[in-house]
């Protein structure tokens, strides 16, 4: 059965990528990631990383071929 979200560091060992490439994708905007949750004060997000299954396998369908 497929995972529905992965934390960072298995998202980067499934797409068979550093966590420091899935960092710099979610930095420019390519890969979406999800927070946990949000700071009772602020209301920023916060928590752990989360990458949906769906939009890794669209940032990876996105990569130009080698």
């Amino acid at each position: 059965m497929t995972r529905l979200a992965y934390q960072l560091k298995d998202a980067a060992t499934e797409a068979g990528v550093s966590v420091d490439t899935l960092k710099k994708a979610i930095g420019t905007g390519a890969l979406r990631a999800h927070k946990t949750s949000r700071h009772p004060e602020t209301g920023e997000p916060v928590g752990r990383i989360l990458i949906r299954h769906a939009d890794l396998v669209a940032w990876l369908d996105g990569l130009e071929a080698a």
